[in-house]
């Protein structure tokens, strides 16, 4: 299999499967035996914190200051610069959950790839989900010079949430308590492993993006006041001791993975996956009032974990945060449920008369939280997801009670320091392979991101030649702005530090319509991210490219016709983000397409030209009903 991605970074580094294996067995003794034995872990993983609490009580005050920031801001922990979105063109509920992500996370286009999925929507083949999925989003990272941006791989809908490892590895004998059956999400996470057909993917100490001081707190929990939230980029290689390097042999490198939703089986309908996205990204910034719940009773997949809930509510106390341990399974009646972390076989949230609070995630530690399919027994986590909340996750396959495969009690930590939810989640599960996330990635309700401003550039304005950047950012007290970066067309090109002003050259773009982000990273743990967006429209050559279609409003059953003209083309291809829905050879066409081809709800087109005058159209935002 060839993988055309940069291998700037990962756990997988050209070396050998054998070589890797020994390395991570060297570091993960204690894990690999509790393993092999099958014991459950008894306490969870916290990582160190280096915030000062008079840090946090300042932050908390301009939280409140900033809660109105402008809707152009990103938050912190990534933004939509970030994130490759993939949608599969066979379907229709996959590319109507993508249009409506897009347009709530002003995601660019050229971020969006459309996988030729025909497989299955529940499990898959490892050998399939690797060639036809994974390798596909990967290659385009490569190809679209995406390496140095692309943090996250995102699913829409109607992929397989399950894939089977053993056709990716015939020579591995995969013996209880290991399982061959890996999430799409924790695959997705542990991509270089896939594509070098690793097991030690499997190992229980395997993502050192979770700090060890966790592994200090199987047993007892001290060092939960020491929790250390971290922003995460695909390039920074992890190393065993929970630092980061630049050697590669040393360290491991990840991409952070959600799926948006579930359309099958135990699944949501498209319509919820549609209003609890929407409530997610509602929840941005805005600091909601609310309390963490830790729910704790007899069961073992409570008692797998709660011993450390005392100290995890502590430490969110000392942050600001309101937390409580409660007996049972689910909080009764309670109207402020930011977050819920149990251990339950079932529950049924609808009659608890509880409500979860908009950005609120949770966990329920079972089994089958994650097998979506009909018939299975144990409550699903999109119940959860049904309820409004903006993420839950669980197992896709038995995985016996070993906290490495579920979150830690430090889940809420992470969060409620303004951790996106895949941070969150990801910094909380040592061994991830089989936890599939749901949800938004991007959720961060307690996150305060810089604000960035630009002189002497104007929303739609018309330039030509070289175009100074002067771009300014604030951030709160006590706090300093890092880097700004530069994106053209949602690739990034430059990154600078405050004060300087790169000069962005026109002339080597087509004319006509551009946009421009520019991003202001905070140079703190987390690496807050503050971005305004500005479209341009370059006029070098004097050149326009008329685009248009029939109808901006219609019904997914409908043909909307597709229109274009430049003088001198020599062709015009229309796309919907990069995929081509037309193209016209010559100067001129136009062609009718059926609306239901792009999905329902908004939809972006855009043309360009070819020839001796290339040129970009202003994009055309269509509503599919």
């Amino acid at each position: 299999m060839k993988w055309s991605m940069p291998l700037s970074r990962g756990s997988a580094r050209g070396e050998s499967r054998d070589h890797l294996m020994r390395h991570l067995k060297t570091q993960t003794a204690v894990g690999l035996r509790r393993l092999r034995e099958g014991l459950t872990t008894k306490a969870p993983h916290l990582v160190r914190s280096k915030m000062l609490s008079t840090q946090l009580g300042l932050l908390r005050y301009w939280l409140a200051i900033l809660a109105t920031a402008a809707a152009s801001c990103a938050w912190a922990g990534g933004g939509p610069e970030n994130v490759l979105l993939l949608v599969n063109s066979n379907s229709l509920g996959s590319k109507t959950i993508a249009n409506h992500y897009i347009a709530l996370r002003d995601v660019p286009a050229i971020n969006v790839v459309y996988v030729d999925w025909r497989g299955g929507l529940e499990g898959c083949q490892g050998k399939y989900f690797a060639e036809r999925i994974l390798q596909p989003a990967i290659t385009a990272i490569g190809e679209r010079g995406l390496s140095a941006q692309i943090d996250y791989v995102v699913y829409s809908s109607d992929f397989p949430w399950k894939v089977n490892l053993q056709s990716l590895m015939p020579e591995t004998k995969f013996v209880a308590p290991t399982r061959p059956w890996a999430s799409c999400t924790g695959a997705t996470y542990l991509w270089q492993y896939v594509r070098d057909k690793n097991p030690a993917m499997t190992l229980p100490v395997v993502n050192w993006y979770v700090s060890p001081n966790d592994r200090d707190n199987f047993v007892q929990c001290q060092k939960l006041s020491q929790v250390d939230s971290r922003g995460f980029h695909a390039r920074y290689l992890w190393t065993a001791d929970g630092g980061r390097t630049n050697d590669r042999s040393k360290g491991q490198s990840y991409l952070l993975s959600t799926m948006l939703g579930v359309t099958t089986g135990r699944g949501n309908t498209v319509d919820e996956v549609l209003a609890y996205l929407k409530r997610a990204v509602d929840a941005d910034g805005t600091r909601p009032r609310g309390t963490f719940y830790y729910m704790k009773n007899n069961d073992v997949r409570s008692q797998t974990r709660h011993n450390c809930y005392d100290a995890a509510v502590t430490q969110l106390k000392r942050m600001g945060r309101s937390a409580v341990v409660v007996p049972g399974v689910l909080p009764i009646g309670a109207k402020d449920v930011l977050g819920i972390m149990t251990g339950t076989r079932t529950f049924d949230f609808a009659s608890s008369g509880s409500t979860l609070v908009p950005g609120a995630i949770c966990d329920h530690f079972t089994s089958l939280g994650g097998v979506l399919t009909v018939d299975v027994g144990q409550t699903p986590l999109t119940d959860f997801l049904r309820a409004g909340a903006a993420g839950a996750s669980g197992t896709v396959f038995e995985p016996f009670a070993l906290q490495s495969k579920f979150p830690l009690p430090s889940l809420f930590i992470h969060y409620a320091r303004g951790c996106s939810l895949a941070e969150s989640f990801y910094q909380s599960v040592s061994g991830p392979y089989m936890l599939l996330v749901v949800g938004d990635p991007l959720c961060q309700p307690f996150a305060v991101a810089p604000q960035v401003t630009v002189e002497g550039i104007k929303a739609g304005q018309e330039v030509k030649g070289l175009l100074s950047i002067k771009a300014t950012a604030t951030t709160v007290p006590l706090q300093r702005v890092g880097t700004l970066e530069l994106f053209v067309d949602g690739r990034l090109v430059s990154r600078f530090a405050p004060g300087r002003a790169p000069q962005l050259d026109t002339t080597k773009l087509p004319d006509g319509y551009h946009e421009l982000r520019i991003v202001a990273v905070n140079a703190d743990a987390i690496e807050t991210r503050g971005r305004l967006i500005l479209p341009i429209v370059v006029n070098n050559h004097g050149q326009k490219l008329e685009f248009t279609v029939s109808s901006q409003s219609i019904a997914a059953t409908d043909q909307v016709r597709i229109a274009a003209r430049q003088a001198g083309a020599t062709s015009i291809v229309v796309r919907q983000n990069r995929r081509e829905v037309a193209r016209f050879q010559g100067a001129a066409g136009d062609i009718e397409v059926l609306a239901a081809t792009f999905g329902r709800g908004p939809v972006t087109l855009q043309a360009e030209s070819s020839g001796p005058a290339a040129t970009l159209s202003r994009p055309l935002r269509l509503e599919i009903r």
